[in-house]
């Protein structure tokens, strides 16, 4: 148990680790240092041993229950695997996995009767995933309901049109065209893998505001999906890790650095980048 709550804490403890040991280095008190430390051993030892002196008696006996967490953890790390795979798999055969592994609880809980209204609430949902996959849907969730509702089916077909692109010349093409045109760039980094990517299309760029604003803009995608060598180079031109990025390139093929967007961002505090960014002065 010790080994144990060692893995699952260490990770927790390694960002108020490196802030004291900065810290530590900056002052170079090598008492203070030592007592913080000393502390942060403390804050981080004291809890597991109480736990581990007291928990066989806060902890329930063991019985049939624990049949059931056995089957609800074992579900759990399936839906793990599947969210991992999502970022390598294609749409359609992530939704696939989702409504099989929505299926298969319905097969262990319909029998237990105190548990049949979960089995059916699984069932329906892997009913509606198995809908998206014949009407090809490749969201899990947001674009089935909207179809089923009727209600926003036109606001998810209302997001930002984009061009294509692969690489840094064709990006400087679309630069020159745009300084001929005397147009703005935006330029997005996004992959089917990336889930704040398809959030910021979902939410952001379908707000009609945003829309507005963008309309006299000239709108460049570089989709990484496949991170080939040549979507790992388009990244590392601009100093980015990954998606999702939008960039800003005025007139002039000059990027306004100060005005990036790195990871998601709601529709109102993203048109006042745009206002910003428009608002600034040429060079």
């Amino acid at each position: 148990m010790g080994i144990l709550s060692a893995l699952a804490i260490g990770p927790c403890v390694t960002t108020p680790l490196a802030g004291v040991l900065i810290y530590v280095g900056q002052t170079g008190d090598a008492v203070l240092g030592g007592l913080a430390l000393f502390a942060l051993g403390l804050g981080m030892g004291v809890p597991l041993i109480i736990v581990g002196t007291y928990a066989g008696k806060w902890l329930p006996k063991a019985g049939a229950w624990l049949n059931i967490t056995k089957v609800v953890f074992g579900i759990g790390l399936l839906a793990v695997a599947v969210w991992l795979l999502s970022r390598i798999l294609p749409p359609m055969a992530t939704l696939a996995l989702w409504s099989l592994l929505a299926t298969f609880p319905v097969m262990l809980l319909l029998w237990k009767k105190r548990w049949q209204g979960a089995g059916l609430l699984a069932a329906a949902y892997g009913i509606l995933l198995w809908v998206g996959i014949a009407t090809n849907q490749p969201d899990t969730l947001r674009p089935l309901l909207c179809q089923a509702a009727v209600a926003c089916k036109e606001q998810l077909s209302l997001t930002l049109k984009f061009k294509k692109i692969g690489t840094v010349q064709e990006l400087q093409q679309i630069l020159s065209e745009a300084h001929a045109n005397k147009q703005w760039v935006m330029l997005d980094f996004y992959a089917d893998w990336c889930a704040t990517c398809v959030e910021m299309a979902l939410d952001t760029f379908s707000d009609p505001m945003v829309r507005e604003a963008l309309s006299q803009v000239m709108l460049v995608q570089a989709d990484v999906t496949q991170n080939s060598p040549a979507d790992r180079a388009f990244l590392r031109q601009f100093e980015l890790i990954g998606p999702p990025a939008i960039l800003f390139f005025g007139p002039d093929r000059q990027e306004r650095n100060g005005y990036r967007v790195v990871g998601y961002m709601k529709p109102d505090n993203f048109l006042d980048i745009i206002s910003q960014v428009f608002q600034k002065p040429l060079p």
